[in-house]
């Protein structure tokens, strides 16, 4: 089993000049949640051997430093030493859940140096509440950097949000911004192709979803899915996290965006449908039970509500990860990094193999289309002529 979101990556092994559809398809929430649950240590039970271990080898230190003569090379070495162990520290931190914290935490401070400063839409000044803003984060930087603890840290998704829209264009950006706009709706097809993966990023007032899935037609499969939502003044606050994979019905042509009904689980139409028998006497009751009021789903509106459906047979992934709370701060927090993450990924290896990148946004019912590229807007000397 994998313990770090890095052992999921798969991108792992592949050169950056080949994308395809297949980077996504194993990465999935029953994936991502069954990571967290190996990657969740608690340092208060750490085994006596790991202890034992670590003693053993700082007294061997200690050992051999101090039979060196008092010189600058023993302080040399003693520094060393101490810088390694500070960033062996510094690296099991970032890869223990245990030490995730919504509110600011090592991830936010080591992915804090790839940020571009100057953004003229994306400007907090406010101490001690960064994690939570928004951020243009420089790709190269990030996916290029020699220091190994940039390459373990993961973004916050309001931060890939921003720096994803950066590289659209002006009017993209500013739409997903304007507060008139009442939905705004990005999405990217990885693989254009029928039922191919699709990234998305969706805007309704102050609630953003964000995640990936197939559209099936009948409704949209989902790998991934999040929910967030954001204050007056721009801090993010992510609410969700589907702990399985799940789907959207989509009725009369419209997604049911807000509802996420689990795989295995039981789904009666919300309305009578023309291509189905009527129900039997004893489905009657179940079947007509509106989408809205079904115990059977999942409504993310209210995600204080323990969420209640009735399944079919799980698997053992399955069973393990209904431990879960899709509402724990933590796990929220840790899928919402991946999928930051992987949307990153997703446009940066694009851009350095130089394959065109385009995307699809949808702004109250008017849809353009945008080829993203390597310049970002919102900084002094962009260029936006085109889109």
């Amino acid at each position: 089993m994998p313990t770090s979101p890095r052992d999921l990556s798969p991108f792992k092994g592949k050169p950056l000049w080949e994308p395809d559809d297949k980077e996504w398809e194993d990465i999935d929430a029953i994936h991502i949640s069954s990571t967290y649950k190996a990657s969740f240590r608690d340092p208060r039970r750490c085994s006596p051997q790991k202890t034992t271990n670590a003693s053993t080898l700082s007294r061997f230190s200690s050992t051999i430093t101090s039979l060196l003569p008092f010189s600058p090379a023993r302080l040399a070495a003693e520094s060393r030493l101490c810088d390694e162990q500070e960033l062996r520290d510094k690296l099991e931190e970032l890869d223990n859940t245990y030490y995730s914290d919504p509110a600011g935490d090592l991830h936010d401070t080591v992915v804090a140096s790839t940020f571009l400063s100057g953004s003229r839409y994306f400007r907090h000044d406010q101490a001690g509440r960064f994690a939570r803003a928004p951020h243009v984060i420089d790709l190269e930087r990030y996916f290029n950097t020699e220091d190994p603890l940039v390459g373990a840290a993961y973004p916050r998704l309001c931060s890939a949000v921003a720096t994803i829209l950066s590289h659209t264009n002006r009017e993209c950006l500013e739409a997903f911004l304007d507060p008139r706009v009442a939905e705004f709706v990005y999405w990217r097809e990885v693989d254009r192709s029928i039922a191919g993966n699709i990234l998305l990023i969706r805007r309704k007032g102050n609630s953003v979803i964000a995640g990936s899935y197939r559209n099936l037609g009948f409704s949209l499969s989902w790998t991934l899915y999040v929910r967030a939502s954001f204050s007056a003044t721009g801090l993010w606050y992510e609410t969700f996290a589907s702990r399985v994979a799940g789907s959207s019905p989509i009725i009369n042509g419209v997604p049911a965006w807000d509802t996420s009904i689990p795989i295995n689980a039981s789904f009666s139409f919300p309305v009578p449908s023309p291509f189905l028998p009527p129900p039997s006497s004893s489905q009657s009751q179940q079947s007509t039970v509106p989408l809205e009021s079904s115990p059977r789903k999942i409504l993310l509106a209210s995600p204080t509500l323990p969420p209640q459906w009735t399944q079919g047979p799980k698997k053992d992934n399955e069973e393990e990860n209904n431990t879960i709370n899709p509402t724990d701060e933590k796990f929220v927090l840790y899928q919402s990094r991946v999928l930051a993450r992987f949307f990153l990924r997703d446009i940066w290896i694009r851009f350095e193999g130089r394959y065109e990148c385009k995307a699809t946004w949808e702004v109250d019912g008017t849809v353009s289309e945008v080829r993203l590229r390597r310049a970002v807007v919102g900084f002094s000397g962009d260029n936006d002529d085109d889109g």
